[in-house]
């Protein structure tokens, strides 16, 4: 089955959107300030980026140097084919 990978925040379970800007932003986390606490949910979301290698998240992983906080995970997915759906009805004019 086809893996993917993400990096998780382990302090809040929200995945890396995959900037330069994360780790920056991944600091703002505990600010009290409203302004901080929106830059840090820019980067960090429910959804993140995915990449498709562990070879390619190694080399986003070198945009931060050797200071990478111990709070980050990588989490490795499988993905699976759950369904198949025909694709006349994906149409805008087709009757749900």
């Amino acid at each position: 089955m086809p893996e993917f990978y993400k990096i998780r925040d382990s302090r809040t379970g929200l995945f890396s959107k995959g900037s330069s800007e994360t780790l920056p932003a991944f600091h703002y986390y505990e600010s009290t300030h409203s302004w901080d606490r929106f830059r840090y949910f820019t980067f960090w979301t429910q959804e993140g980026k995915s990449w498709s290698s562990l070879n390619k998240l190694r080399q986003h992983l070198t945009l931060f140097g050797e200071d990478l906080p111990k709070e980050w995970e990588i989490v490795r997915f499988e993905a699976q084919e759950i369904d198949t759906l025909n694709i006349e009805s994906m149409s805008e004019h087709a009757i749900i």
